[in-house]
């Protein structure tokens, strides 16, 4: 049973303001009763309420989350669990700031986000790191910082919140396996930055159907001049005749959209990431065989209430990273993810 205020205090005999004095570290209490109140707490097994000590500190805890602005749709879900965790912890005083950033602030420009670690206001950071190219500025940053969505390994973060990349693509590789004929000829399509994650999908990918003894016959990596799709492109040319299609790429609804127009290119097995309203429809149609989503929601969600438990409660669990699960999206089940 829960030891509480009231129950101390009529073990000692005083008043519940007394104790609760004590225990929340005001004034007005002697050294002499302090020590008698603690004593007599830790005697009873007391254990602190902190969320309740936090709203009379009126604690301040400000999160800057920084991401991509690319594929909106995918941000936009991250965005829903970032908000449920800010809607839940603000009677808490935490306060989430957003930054949507282009890629190359991640690469190549990473100004904005050494501004971001350098602003005294913000207390700790849950950055979608794209990798290890900003790792240098994390790991230099005095500030709390916990990775989201995709991890920077080398950046001296508390934690990582997201799927395991590799897991996805051999799963990939299990579902195109499981639904080309044998000796069949699959492909992989790629975005066009060689970052972190898409180096694990492939990996996992091409392992995985080595597995089920399959070959992975193309690797193609789209260019921005790939985008928007149109016929003649050169993905296409190097794409034809293959069996199976793994889009390791944001771009799966708009690839299954194209082979709806333009059926010459169809695959009979057209596999991929994430969930949108065009997956979904492709999904009806059975122009996407399948996809393999991995939670966004819960991860801008953890990402807050995570470092709002370590750094705020100091809760040491709190630093385990948390992988999210991967699941498989097919026709009748897809209503469920929309």
């Amino acid at each position: 049973m829960k030891v509480t205020a009231k129950e101390i205090s009529k073990q000692l005999g005083v008043s519940i303001a007394t104790v609760d004095r004590v225990l929340n570290n005001r004034a007005n209490v002697s050294e002499k009763m302090r020590k008698r109140v603690l004593e007599k707490a830790e005697e009873m097994g007391y254990v602190p309420n902190r969320m309740a000590s936090i709203l009379s500190r009126k604690v301040t805890f400000h999160v800057a989350v920084v991401y991509k602005e690319y594929p909106a749709y995918f941000w936009e879900q991250i965005e829903t669990g970032i908000g449920q965790a800010e809607l839940e912890l603000r009677d808490y005083g935490v306060t989430v700031h957003r930054f949507r950033l282009p890629v190359e602030a991640f690469t190549e420009s990473p100004e904005r986000i050494q501004e971001i670690l350098a602003d005294d206001t913000i207390d700790a950071v849950a950055i979608a790191a794209l990798g290890d190219a900003i790792s240098p500025y994390l790991k230099a940053s005095k500030k709390p910082i916990c990775t989201f969505n995709v991890d920077a390994q080398n950046s001296g973060r508390l934690f990582y919140v997201g799927c395991d990349y590799y897991s996805s693509g051999r799963l990939a590789a299990e579902l195109v396996a499981k639904l080309v004929p044998a000796q069949g000829k699959v492909g992989v399509l790629l975005g066009g930055n060689h970052d972190y994650q898409a180096r694990e999908k492939l990996q996992g990918f091409r392992e995985g159907l080595e597995e089920f003894r399959l070959e992975l016959c193309k690797a193609v990596r789209l260019g921005e001049s790939d985008l928007p799709f149109q016929p003649g492109q050169q993905w296409q040319k190097e794409m034809a005749g293959l069996d199976g299609l793994y889009v390791a790429t944001a771009e799966l609804g708009n690839v299954a959209e194209f082979f709806s127009k333009y059926p010459k290119h169809q695959v009979a097995a057209l596999v991929g990431h994430d969930m949108n309203d065009l997956i979904y429809k492709h999904l009806r149609t059975q122009m996407i065989a399948a996809t393999i989503t991995q939670d966004p929601v819960s991860q801008g969600y953890l990402a807050i209430k995570k470092l709002f438990s370590l750094m705020v409660l100091e809760d040491e669990d709190a630093k385990q990273s948390t992988i999210t699960k991967l699941e498989i999206v097919m026709k009748n089940n897809a209503s469920y993810y929309t």
